[in-house]
């Protein structure tokens, strides 16, 4: 499967807001060369809770729309939340749907990490203004499920590390085969998206394990 990995301070992120009504009207990202974009899954990576990542995802998000690529857009988001997040795409995107999405574990337990942040939810609803307008984009959440940790054989059981990266792994993989057609944009933590493994380390990245 063909991946690219992108480092945002390499790239110049221009800070003009995303238009809600089509992708023909948003603004799209211009440094990458044609050849990236012909990558199946392009991993994005965060700085949890920066404004400038979420940001550039959605002006390469734009520039994929325009190319006339279904798009799916993958968040580090408890796998949990995916039908919350599916009501909110179909929704009219008013104060009590952002309500209902918005009283999820995930956006109350994860803001003081940067991961539950406004321009995280900023991709969720110019995604639901571009998919009322007719674009094909989703948006999916790949991370671990809330409790889905694995009961532990013995009360002194440590846990794996490596769990969640296969587990966000596999979720990307799952859809990667679902959508065939789709190319997947990523917002991933830095640790996440390292394709190649570090001798170091106990466990594979999810990136590692999907290249």
């Amino acid at each position: 499967m063909k991946i690219i990995h992108i480092f945002l301070t390499l790239l110049s992120v221009s800070l003009i807001g995303i238009a809600p009504a089509n992708a023909a009207d948003c603004q799209p990202e211009k440094n990458l060369p044609e050849d990236a974009l012909k990558n199946r899954i392009i991993f994005v990576d965060d700085s949890h809770g920066s404004t400038e990542t979420p940001l550039y995802a959605l002006q390469l998000a734009c520039r994929l729309l325009n190319n006339g690529k279904p798009l799916l857009i993958g968040l580090e988001i408890p796998a949990s939340e995916q039908e919350a997040i599916n009501k909110y795409l179909q929704s009219e995107g008013d104060a009590d749907d952002r309500m209902d999405l918005l009283s999820g574990t995930f956006w109350h337990t994860a803001r003081k990490f940067g991961m539950a942040s406004e321009a995280v939810l900023s991709v969720i609803e110019t995604s639901r203004k571009w998919g009322k307008a007719g674009m094909p984009v989703m948006v999916f959440a790949y991370d671990q499920a809330d409790k889905s940790w694995p009961v532990r054989l013995q009360k002194q059981e440590s846990f794996w590390g490596g769990y969640r990266e296969t587990v966000m792994g596999l979720n990307i993989n799952v859809r990667a085969r679902l959508y065939p057609q789709h190319t997947i944009v990523v917002l991933t933590g830095g640790l996440h998206a390292r394709k190649y493994a570090n001798p170091k380390d106990s466990y594979q990245s999810m990136a590692h394990i999907l290249a």
